[in-house]
């Protein structure tokens, strides 16, 4: 696979780890009553943590088709920005806080848009660092 010997020498696997990792900090503020089993901030934290699961799923074409693990990973990527959404008009999560996952989502969307629309050429994206 190029230069990669793992899904975790990867750009955009090292971003989305960073964001779930910054969502569970911001989760942490969350009302007692949102921590609860299956309350916002367990959706919020699943969805985000789906994310880097799904782009190192997608680093092993021979488990699983590479487009469908990154379309699962966009997909939980949109579920994750409705969330901070909704938590952000809740009063969970401050705006500033908001703004800066939200820029973190935007681009790894566009890193997972742009290795889906390369995929024909993996193994030259993945030298590329993405």
């Amino acid at each position: 696979m190029g230069l990669f010997s793992s899904y975790k020498d990867a750009v955009i696997w090292r971003k989305s780890m960073d964001l779930a990792i910054s969502v569970n900090s911001v989760v942490r503020d969350f009302p007692e009553k949102e921590k609860e089993y299956q309350g916002l901030s367990c959706q919020l934290m699943q969805a985000a943590i789906r994310i880097p699961s799904r782009v190192a799923e997608s680093y092993e074409p021979m488990l699983h088709n590479p487009d469908e693990m990154l379309q699962m990973a966009r997909f939980h990527l949109s579920e994750t920005e409705f969330l901070l959404d909704i938590s952000s008009q809740l009063g969970f999560i401050q705006e500033a806080n908001r703004i800066r996952l939200q820029e973190c989502c935007l681009e790894i969307r566009d890193m997972i848009n742009k290795m889906i629309r390369r995929s024909g050429k993996r193994e030259v994206f993945h030298e590329e660092g993405i």
